[in-house]
């Protein structure tokens, strides 16, 4: 019985290490999500795609055309609404020269807030790339590294990506 036990925990603990060990987690506000995914452009080798709700702050703008100007290639989603203001780095984005679309409304907002980078790394959760996320608001990004999970969230930008419009 002793045996069987000491098995079964090792088989518990082996499965539970897999499952997890392709997750991290960081939490804001001052968490450092915003350095972690500048962290992520900068690593970048072949590509990146944002669908973020809102994207405000200047210095992930910067890293994203950065990463462009190297030749990494960019693509961003933003929410129609949120996209338009003043305060998004929408139009920043396409000035650089990086595709950015608008999605919604049809119904409700594009909400979602992920990252995905050379098709190999995963960021999603609440933050938006926003200073009320980093400095102010309780948040938390996932960096996951499990290729179904991103195959899946590559699948839904895909998706977003045919029907959004091009922001000039």
């Amino acid at each position: 019985m002793f045996k069987q036990i000491v098995i079964a925990l090792i088989v518990l603990i082996f499965t539970v290490t897999s499952v997890h060990a392709d997750t991290t987690v960081k939490f804001s506000p001052e968490g450092g999500i915003g350095q972690k995914l500048v962290r992520m452009y900068r690593d970048a080798k072949s590509d990146i795609k944002v669908a973020m709700y809102s994207l405000t702050v200047k210095g992930q703008a910067n890293a994203l055309i950065a990463a462009h100007r190297r030749g990494v290639n960019v693509q961003v989603i933003l929410d129609t609404n949120l996209g338009r203001q003043k305060t998004s780095m929408g139009k920043t984005l396409a000035g650089a020269g990086i595709p950015v679309r608008h999605v919604g409304p049809s119904g409700g907002s594009m909400h979602h807030k992920f990252i995905i980078v050379d098709g190999k790394l995963l960021a999603t959760g609440s933050y938006n790339i926003s200073n009320d996320a980093e400095d102010h608001s309780n948040e938390a990004m996932l960096f996951i590294t499990d290729k179904k999970v991103i195959d899946s969230f590559a699948g839904e930008f895909d998706r977003l990506w045919q029907k959004g419009k091009q922001v000039q």
